[in-house]
């Protein structure tokens, strides 16, 4: 099977759903991408949380 790597978009309840169900499905959560900046820079389900506008520049360094 091929391993499949992504971010993503919401580090909430939805966003965790989403995690745990590629997660299950053998899919390596690189980040989470998510508009609140009072959630970028934290840790969720044990991956950084992104902010949007600067996700791409973020995820190279």
């Amino acid at each position: 099977m091929k391993l499949r790597r992504v971010y993503v978009f919401g580090a909430g309840k939805r966003g965790q759903r989403v995690f745990d169900l590629l997660s299950e499905a053998g899919t390596e959560i690189l980040g989470f991408i998510d508009n609140a900046e009072c959630k970028q820079g934290t840790i969720f389900c044990g991956r950084k949380v992104f902010s949007l506008k600067n996700s791409l520049y973020d995820i190279k360094h």
